[in-house]
């Protein structure tokens, strides 16, 4: 990682539906970015009605944005009543990973989510072979919870997973600790 961009969080529109697109370029790609919820091959009906499916009180869809251009995409599903959410749905421009951006996008979710939310607990699911991933979300402070082995079929054989969360208050420890420039 060799920056720290700041990054703002837009809603998703039918219109990045090509985008997206463009940035998942393999069925393994798809599998790992949404698991079951699309099939391959990912088109843009399939892109528009997840779009669509977008919206309060439950379902935050958003892009992401970094110096004036689209840079991510990432999704959080917020259950209210118990004040909690999934982060899904992931995903960082091919061109732009490597450079701190899915950091930056992942904590100013984080900062939507127990922030303006006020949610308790924030929850996801990552695959033990994205080595990466489970890196970005510690280094954010998620914990593993736990591992998931063979959980899911896929045309490569069953994946495993790993179960994370982060609550309110590590967050805030965690965020008060950074430094001016990662914590705005």
């Amino acid at each position: 990682m060799t920056e720290n961009p700041s990054v703002s969080l837009e809603p998703f529109e039918e219109r990045d539906a090509e985008r997206l697109l463009r940035w998942i370029r393999s069925e393994a790609e798809m599998f790992c970015w949404a698991g079951h919820s699309f099939t391959w091959p990912l088109d843009v009906n399939q892109l528009v009605r997840y779009a669509r499916s977008t919206g309060p009180p439950t379902r935050w869809i958003w892009r992401a944005r970094s110096n004036g251009q689209i840079c991510g995409h990432l999704e959080l599903k917020v259950d209210r009543p118990h004040r909690s959410a999934q982060l899904n749905r992931v995903l960082v421009a091919p061109d732009r990973r490597g450079r701190g951006v899915g950091r930056s996008m992942v904590a100013a979710a984080l900062e939507e989510g127990f922030g303006e939310l006020a949610l308790h607990r924030i929850g996801l699911r990552v695959y033990d072979a994205n080595e990466s991933g489970i890196a970005l979300y510690r280094s954010l402070g998620f914990t593993v919870e736990g591992h998931l082995r063979e959980t899911t079929s896929t045309s490569r054989g069953f994946w495993s997973a790993y179960e994370m969360s982060l609550l309110e208050d590590e967050w805030r420890v965690f965020f008060d600790s950074l430094p001016p420039s990662e914590s705005q």
